[in-house]
């Protein structure tokens, strides 16, 4: 099991995207999110690599993961499209 699943946001885009916000007229509900889909298995495996260690995974049998994937597609209709990748922002936080 992979486990559950997000579309992460580098906080410099979801900064840029919130600034973008704050000049649109009218009432709007925009997902600020990001353009990739990742599970946290793969967030763990990427961080492993990355920091030279073999992470260690946990589950529940029998559990199905329920996913927080968000629809941004008015979020780069309204404000922004996301320019930091997944894998550059880990890299820049570890």
């Amino acid at each position: 099991e992979s486990g559950i699943q997000i579309n992460p946001i580098h906080v410099s885009d979801a900064a840029a995207a919130i600034v973008k916000a704050l000049k649109v007229d009218g009432f709007n509900q925009i997902n600020i999110a990001g353009n990739e889909v990742i599970s946290l298995k793969q967030i763990g495996l990427l961080a492993g690599k990355l920091l030279h260690k073999t992470p260690v995974f946990d589950s529940i049998p029998n559990i199905q993961p329920i996913h927080l994937v968000a629809d941004n597609s008015k979020m780069k209709q309204l404000l922004t499209f996301p320019k930091m990748s997944f894998s550059q922002g880990i890299q820049e936080i570890l």
